[in-house]
């Protein structure tokens, strides 16, 4: 598993990190970087753009953390990080697992626009997250990026409104728009960027209660003949 050295500025955060990060979180992760040193790798790509531990790059870089080891691999061995000055059984290692465990929690703030944004590039994220979380995702952009119209607009907190999305449980709330024309469904899915063609993967076109309804959500555009019941 071949090494190298490099300066830690040789390094490119993800510019579309969906990880926005918080302030408690920032804070614990420079306190646990001084008190403990570097514990977790993080991950880079064959560009040395990072994967994963874009918060962890950017903490070390401020404290001095200036040199870094490269460990490369095609994913297929497990990399595991010996830290030869610690001992499992010791409070210093002890304390290094909790931070570990607990920074992950209090860092932890997701860019709902960066995953609706990820998952219109055909990002999957369908292992990680139920139906009716990602659901939710979605109609909170919606609720934000909702113009004032003359469109009918109905919105609330329903049983499954709360959200295991991070460290912490979010309470997101499901905002559906009623348009009364398919000029208003289309105008409403440009401003999402869902193009609505016939091949369009993440705009599925939904008739309810004799009325369209916008879902920006996975699958191929549900077609009808009659788009107004």
């Amino acid at each position: 598993m071949p090494e190298k050295t490099a300066k830690i500025d040789a390094l490119i955060p993800d510019a579309r990190n969906a990880n926005r990060g918080t302030e408690r979180g920032a804070a614990a992760l420079e306190r646990s970087l001084r008190d403990h040193g570097a514990g977790r790798s993080i991950l880079i790509d064959k560009h040395n753009r990072v994967i994963a531990g874009n918060k962890t790059l950017e903490t070390a870089a401020a404290i001095g953390l200036d040199d870094v080891l490269i460990v490369r691999t095609d994913g297929r061995k497990l990399v595991a990080v010996q830290r030869t000055d610690l001992d499992l059984d010791s409070p210093e290692a002890r304390a290094l697992a909790y931070a570990d465990n607990r920074v992950g929690q209090l860092d932890l703030d997701w860019d709902m626009d960066q995953i609706v944004a990820d998952m219109t590039d055909g990002v999957d994220l369908s292992a990680y997250w139920r139906d009716d979380e990602l659901e939710g995702v979605i109609q909170g952009v919606i609720a934000e990026a909702a113009p004032g119209t003359d469109n009918d607009i109905e919105g609330g907190a329903g049983e499954n409104s709360e959200y295991a999305l991070g460290g912490e449980v979010d309470r997101t709330y499901a905002l559906y728009v009623t348009f009364q024309s398919f000029e208003d469904f289309e105008a409403g899915a440009r401003l999402l960027g869902y193009p609505v063609t016939d091949v369009s993967r993440r705009t599925t076109l939904h008739q309810m209660d004799g009325s369209i309804k916008l879902a920006a959500w996975r699958g191929a555009m549900q077609e009808t003949e009659d788009l107004n019941g």
